[in-house]
């Protein structure tokens, strides 16, 4: 294990984070060759976990298309949060939710009905909400709060 690998499970055991007894799924269970060039990587990337390798996945198509919502979503989330971070505004509780559904996202809808993907949809739509809020805060501590203001709408 390399020193920084080694530096990031001591972090998450000290944080209270237990290893699965089962070993990893998906992205954190896969091995590449140490030398591998950026083609190589992005062929396993694509190859394994692509939109066509994961709906190829799926049981059912319904489920896939929810996760894809949840995903996309996701995207969402970490527009916000980037944003919000750049005005010093961030929550671990943001954070502690983007990782679980990440975690859900790499087990990915095998075996999961529909019910499961929307629920995951909505929990990303409350991520979303939680990083608008940070963003909305940022600004207000960096801006100070919008008012409506007269401008000059004359040609000059």
């Amino acid at each position: 294990m390399s020193q920084c690998a080694e530096q990031v499970r001591k972090l998450a055991m000290d944080a209270g984070f237990e290893p699965p007894s089962t070993g990893v799924p998906g992205a954190a269970s896969i091995q590449v060759a140490p030398h591998a060039d950026a083609e190589a990587l992005s062929a396993i990337g694509y190859n394994t976990f692509g939109v066509d390798a994961r709906q190829a996945a799926a049981t059912d198509a319904d489920a896939f298309s929810a996760y894809e919502l949840a995903l996309y979503g996701l995207k969402g989330v970490g527009a916000y949060g980037t944003h919000a971070l750049e005005l010093n505004a961030e929550s671990a509780e943001l954070y502690s939710e983007v990782h679980r559904v990440l975690g859900e996202l790499a087990i990915g809808p095998q075996d999961k009905d529909m019910g499961a993907g929307v629920q995951l949809a909505m929990d990303v739509g409350g991520a979303n909400l939680t990083a608008m809020k940070l963003l909305d805060e940022g600004h207000n501590s960096r801006f100070g709060a919008p008012e409506p203001t007269q401008i000059n709408l004359a040609p000059t």
